[in-house]
């Protein structure tokens, strides 16, 4: 029932997230080609520098919104499936909230890394365009060259990294529906209600992870560590701090989905 719930969460979606891939892609290039025109001729009108000045205000706000479509779209799903309208049909069928809420943590955190790593390509791209692949490539080797030997030295820490993002952007969608789900107790304004414990919990959050990570830093590592051991240590703490914060989140949404549910 879990692989059912995914794949109809997935059908669900997907229909949002193709477009604005689609989108970033077709801006990316576009901007990559006129950003070409714009360094390698020098007699641009006046008309084509504007173009290409809002192009650039557009790209950047476009590259914006789509490092935030996921939070807000998982945030959306989440309220119009389960709180809202949907919920009706949603609430009653055969299935553990456990499974709900679980189909949707997968299929919404699939989402965040998949736009993550799409994003990143089109920027790569754009400036390929914009400038020479084989620059392009020199340049990110310049700049992550230090990074890869450091990871191919050590694998292990790689595997670090990736199990500390998966965990925060699975702890960050918890508290997205640990947020909404609480605002049920309230009569009004829910929506706004939630957003505004979501930030809280964020901002606690953050808190937490910069009291241990920083204040914890040398007593435990002592005063000269490595910098190997310091990517560790920040990104061991960053993986603790969304299983307690994830924990935490999920355990209020159950509460709420059993206890308070107010659908409107």
């Amino acid at each position: 029932m879990l692989g059912k719930l995914i794949k109809n969460e997935f059908r669900s979606t997907i229909r949002y997230y193709w477009i604005f891939f689609v989108a970033f892609f077709g801006l990316s290039v576009a901007f990559g080609i006129i950003n070409t025109i714009m360094t390698s001729n020098n007699n641009v009108n006046t008309v084509f520098e504007i173009f290409a000045f809002l192009m650039a205000i557009i790209y950047f706000f476009s590259s914006f919104f789509i490092s935030l479509a996921p939070v807000i779209f998982s945030a959306l799903r989440f309220n119009k499936s389960v709180l809202g309208n949907e919920g009706y049909l949603t609430n009653t069928l055969p299935i553990s909230t456990n499974k709900i809420v679980g189909s949707k943590l997968v299929v919404a955190t699939v989402w965040f890394v998949a736009t993550s790593i799409w994003s990143t390509l089109c920027l790569i791209l754009s400036m390929s365009i914009s400038s020479n692949f084989k620059d392009t490539l020199k340049g990110l080797k310049e700049f992550f060259g230090p990074i890869v030997d450091k990871l191919t030295d050590d694998p292990m820490l790689l595997v670090v990294i990736f199990i500390a993002f998966v965990i925060s952007s699975l702890s960050f969608v918890l508290i997205e529906y640990a947020s909404f789900s609480f605002s049920q107790i309230f009569n009004s304004h829910r929506g706004l209600k939630g957003s505004f414990i979501m930030i809280g919990i964020l901002v606690v959050n953050i808190i937490v992870f910069s009291v241990f990570a920083i204040n914890l830093l040398k007593p435990i590592l002592g005063d000269n560590p490595s910098d190997s051991s310091i990517t560790y240590w920040i990104f061991g703490v960053m993986g603790l701090n969304g299983i307690l914060f994830g924990g935490i989140s999920y355990f209020i949404t159950q509460w709420a989905l059993k206890k308070h549910l107010n659908l409107q």
